[in-house]
């Protein structure tokens, strides 16, 4: 099931709002009976956080909603990714980017991956980093975002 899902989001230019098949992989990535986590490093100094990320070839991975800007950083390997907007892009190390608010990504790893993101970011409890950087989905994000806007009010 998911593999079909992984062809359409990467492969099919067919019509269809990117939020929604996106949506449906991550959907289908949480029911796999086996689940894939990746090894992390996690690095931090005053007022930075860095994750590094390890992906295996052929596995896709999904990202959360990210909550605020960040570099994105490959440091070795080759993956085809794509963005809630249907952008897609062949990412090949060395590379780096700006990850905007409200990005979530699927990435399939062509060769063996290595990504590091590194956050304005004080974390002192690593297991707590994707709650404070990351919104679980899009509609999560935009309800956040509508609450900052409403606090500057």
């Amino acid at each position: 099931m998911s593999g079909d899902l992984v062809e359409q989001l990467f492969f099919d230019d067919a019509p269809g709002d990117p939020r929604v098949k996106l949506e449906r992989l991550t959907d289908a990535m949480k029911g796999l009976a086996e689940t894939f986590e990746p090894a992390l490093s996690h690095y931090r100094t005053a007022g930075l956080y860095g994750r590094r990320i390890y992906v295996p070839a052929g596995v896709c991975v999904a990202t959360r909603v990210h909550k605020q800007a960040h570099f994105t950083i490959a440091l070795a390997g080759r993956c085809l990714v794509v963005d809630q907007d249907c952008n897609k892009a062949e990412v090949e190390a060395p590379a780096v980017f700006v990850t905007e608010p409200g990005t979530q990504r699927a990435c399939l790893a062509i060769t063996d991956v290595q990504w590091l993101t590194v956050h304005a970011a004080d974390i002192e409890d690593v297991s707590q980093a994707a709650e404070l950087l990351t919104f679980k989905s899009l509609e999560a994000f935009e309800k956040g975002s509508l609450l900052l806007e409403g606090d500057v009010l």
